[in-house]
């Protein structure tokens, strides 16, 4: 009775300590995704919120205070704490209006580690 090139003795699967490693690998993927994830997202609703901006009329007439007003009533709608009304910035470039946002998310990852993320819409 033949098994094969490898006796029976050696076909004995992953060790324990191998299966240990790779459910500590895969729990770990999934905490960066769990932590990473709700970043992108709200910035997907901030580059929504900006796109909604767009579609508002007369904004051409509106005043960078009720631009950024408008603008932080959607981000209070949705949750968004990472913006503050300082880090929209409403100009003039050439007779076209110009509204950008530059902000920065900090969050915990791990014991004293954080995530930093950078956004510029």
């Amino acid at each position: 009775m033949t098994h094969g090139p490898y006796p029976p003795s050696a076909q004995r699967g992953m060790s324990p300590i191998t299966v240990l490693l790779i459910c500590a690998a895969i729990g770990f993927c999934m905490l960066m995704v769990f932590r990473i994830a709700p970043i992108y997202i709200a910035d997907s609703t901030v580059s929504g919120a900006l796109k909604g901006i767009e579609q508002e009329p007369n904004l051409a007439r509106m005043s960078p205070y009720e631009i950024r007003n408008r603008l932080q009533r959607r981000f209070d709608v949705n949750d968004i704490d990472a913006i503050k009304s300082s880090d929209v910035k409403v100009t003039k470039d050439a007779g076209e209006l110009v509204i950008s946002i530059e902000y920065e998310t900090r969050r915990p990852l791990i014991y004293n580690l954080d995530v930093v993320a950078h956004f510029t819409h």
